[in-house]
């Protein structure tokens, strides 16, 4: 038995197993057609175990040129990446932490009145929060 089967999210083919089993998840048309939920290899034939051993030369010089930017960026910014910090805590870390789950839980899943006000108010207070972050950082900078 598991938890959040299609019945109580208000989506068919969602749920979530009891630690981590595949248990509770069924779909209306996937499973009866005998498809799995989830695909079991990258689209070429190959298992997605074998497939992401290791990273392809163009994700290493990726990764690469990004800590590379960030360092350079750190570098350049000197005495002031406290303030870059904080701009990007103030927008990053609302939006990740109140605005974008409420967006998400109102688009995703069907929610009575009583939710979508307290996700508007969530998202509301997040927004605010990030204003005035980002408004006290620009002043003191």
């Amino acid at each position: 038995p598991g938890v959040g089967t299609g019945a109580n999210l208000g989506r068919a083919g969602t749920g979530v197993g009891v630690g981590g089993s595949k248990q509770g998840v069924s779909s209306s048309a996937g499973e009866s057609a005998g498809m799995p939920l989830l695909a079991q290899g990258d689209g070429e034939g190959r298992d997605v175990a074998e497939s992401n051993k290791f990273a392809t030369p163009k994700q290493i010089v990726l990764r690469i040129a990004l800590v590379v930017l960030t360092g350079a960026i750190a570098y350049a910014a000197g005495d002031n990446f406290s303030y870059i910090g904080s701009v990007v805590g103030s927008v990053g870390a609302t939006s990740l932490s109140f605005i974008l789950p409420c967006l998400f839980h109102s688009t995703l899943f069907e929610v009575t009145p009583l939710q979508t006000a307290l996700n508007v108010g969530t998202a509301a207070i997040g927004f605010v929060c990030g204003a005035v972050g980002l408004y006290t950082t620009v002043r003191s900078w």
